[in-house]
């Protein structure tokens, strides 16, 4: 038996229910639930906001360069929780967790991953970088790289500024910070999956998109822990 099968025989938790898992990935029971979650709702086709009326309240007024969004569960309890400890926590084993989820989400036909990109998670805030010791939406990525099978990039998309997004409100999301992200490279990949850890108004990842565009990216997707619902 090799490593990896026994690894595989050792119980373990599930992070949302604590019941029995494997390898700290969700139960079986957890991850149908999240799954139907995506279903039960009518939802914007593009940012997976939950609709009320026919135009999507986020999309209608908003111009972005991504092609498509896709996330793994709503940011809303208990899913919300994991989020908290995986960002403020020290939880990065959840990144696996995460990932499993993503691939698994897949196999259900609820989005499909282009194989012929390449994967870019946001670059922190320095100042949350400093004090958390790493970076949530890398550690991600590196977790889907991984598991997907798709090669990971973290030296082409920069930050600037200290200023955190949770200090905006949400309607000086899209005004403020124009220059937050920017390349000091051309980028040599035509097709990009941007990841995240939450999705809010979509500042962020139509802000980076701009900046890959501008260095020669031609498609660009968007992959995110968490949608929230505004």
């Amino acid at each position: 038996m090799n490593l990896f099968s026994f690894l595989n025989l050792i119980p373990s938790s599930c992070p949302i229910c604590q019941g029995k898992s494997h390898k700290g990935f969700f139960c079986s029971h957890c991850t149908q639930t999240l799954l139907d979650q995506h279903i039960q709702h009518p939802r914007c086709s593009f940012c997976h906001a939950y609709l009320i009326r026919q135009r999507c309240p986020n999309c209608s007024q908003r111009l972005t360069q991504i092609k498509q969004l896709y996330h793994l569960f709503d940011y809303i309890p208990p899913w919300s929780y994991l989020i908290w400890q995986f960002k403020n926590q020290q939880a990065t084993h959840l990144a696996q967790a995460f990932a499993q989820f993503a691939w698994e989400k897949q196999e259900a036909h609820l989005f499909t991953l282009p194989q012929d990109a390449v994967l870019i998670p946001i670059p922190t805030n320095p100042r949350s970088l400093y004090k958390r010791g790493y970076n949530p939406a890398q550690v991600f990525a590196q977790n889907l790289s991984k598991k997907f099978q798709l090669p990971l990039a973290t030296g082409y998309l920069k930050r600037i500024g200290n200023q955190k997004k949770s200090s905006l409100k949400k309607s000086e999301r899209f005004t403020k910070d124009k220059s937050q992200y920017y390349c000091d490279a051309w980028v040599p990949h035509p097709t990009v999956i941007l990841v995240d850890d939450i999705y809010t108004t979509g500042k962020t990842l139509h802000l980076a998109s701009r900046a890959l565009q501008s260095s020669g990216v031609q498609t660009i997707y968007g992959l995110v822990i968490a949608r929230s619902q505004f």
